[in-house]
């Protein structure tokens, strides 16, 4: 990549780097530094009734300490936002865009040409564990390295630093019983949805067709007292009426029907209820023993096992995935922090270095920045 000076540009002095796609890396502009938070919709839905406050305050001790950097301070060609957001995924994402200009453009325009960032997210399963599979299980990540005393771990996706400390050993071997129960837990779970089916809506019904006889037996008395005074209103206010019967005996029909018995009988009800009597079955037939083994699961085991489960049979062990749970002590809190992971995100290798992933690449080395964020760890 060739340097050019762009002293031409009046408005600013920027050293850039030439792309081979026709833009160039604004490598010596300073650009802007943004930062803010939220408390997002996700998190009152799935954690009703739980307050967010204290998890938003450390978002922003978080966001505050990764601020302070020296990367921050420091970075050009590239401008800097930092998004908390307290979610069903609650995280900070720190996020370098890289500044670029294309020939021609005018003097002192820039626009945004990709991204690295890094995130550090709060008391998250799905990001502990790197790679779910089926409800909350996962194959087990492997570990990579080290970073500030902390293990790193390679889930497939990426790659991430798993702060927990106390905890030597994160990932525990999930039972073939813990499995099958959760499957029927999902099951059961689908099958109450059309057992609730119509209630809702049938109350609904019913109330408006009471409003609707009510306006209906007002219009009817009304069309017989202009009989004498208006004939015509009188006759269209009859023929509205005749409309409204019409309207009050669909409804009445409708409301007559048991939905209820209808989505029983509805076919993905009854497959539903095959699933959970199979998955039971399934689960009575083993021995504690069994019950006990580590669960192996393959997506398409069925068609060789004939069971809804996807347990791959002990002989056929080698083909399946051992399924992992996070440790008991891992969990979801809105009162204290029990564990942090972090994800660096940056190009791929063997692709061309930005500004951007510079910045990423400084701001992992500065070993005082994290050594901040990892002790407000509360295990």
């Amino acid at each position: 990549m060739k340097k050019i000076a762009l002293a031409a540009m009046a408005l600013c002095l920027c050293t850039t780097i030439v792309a081979q796609d026709g833009y160039s890396f604004a490598r010596d502009r300073k650009g802007n530094v943004k930062s803010r938070s939220e408390i997002s919709d996700s998190f009152r839905e799935k954690f009703p009734g739980v307050s967010p406050e204290f998890l938003k305050g450390r978002l922003e001790k978080i966001t505050s300490i990764l601020l302070s950097s020296e990367t921050v301070k420091g970075a050009t060609g590239v401008d800097i936002e930092a998004y908390a957001s307290v979610s069903e995924f609650t995280n900070v994402d720190l996020s370098f865009k890289n500044l670029v200009r294309s020939e021609g453009d005018p003097p002192g325009e820039y626009y945004h040409k990709g991204s690295s960032s890094l995130n550090v997210f709060i008391n998250d399963r799905q990001s502990a564990s790197g790679n779910i599979l089926r409800f909350g299980f996962f194959e087990l990540p492997v570990r990579t390295g080290e970073f500030n005393g902390y293990p790193v771990y390679d889930g497939g996706i990426s790659k991430y630093v798993l702060v927990a400390p106390g905890i030597s050993n994160p990932f525990i071997p999930c039972t073939k019983e813990e499995f099958i129960r959760e499957l029927i837990q999902d099951e059961r779970e689908k099958m109450r949805m059309f057992e609730s089916a119509g209630h809702s809506e049938t109350d609904e019904m019913k109330k408006n067709l009471s409003e609707v006889k009510a306006q209906y037996a007002e219009m009817k008395k009304m069309a017989e007292s202009l009989k004498q005074s208006d004939p015509e209103g009188a006759a269209a206010l009859t023929e509205a009426v005749k409309g409204m019967e019409l309207m009050i005996k669909e409804v009445e029909e409708t409301t007559s029907r048991d939905f209820k018995a209808e989505a029983l009988e509805d076919p993905q009800y009854q497959h539903y209820k095959e699933v959970v009597q199979s998955l039971e079955e399934e689960l009575n037939a083993m021995s504690s023993t069994e019950r006990a083994q580590q669960a192996v699961w393959s997506q398409g085991a069925q068609e060789v096992t004939g069971k809804y489960s996807e347990l791959v049979p002990d002989h056929l062990k080698e083909h399946g995935t051992p399924l992992y749970k996070l440790h008991p002590a891992l969990q979801h809190s809105s009162e204290k922090i029990n564990f942090m992971t972090v994800i660096f995100l940056e190009s791929l290798p063997g692709m061309e270095r930005t500004p951007a992933d510079e910045c990423i690449e400084k701001i992992r080395g500065e070993s005082q920045i994290w050594r901040q964020i990892f002790s407000l760890t509360e295990m």
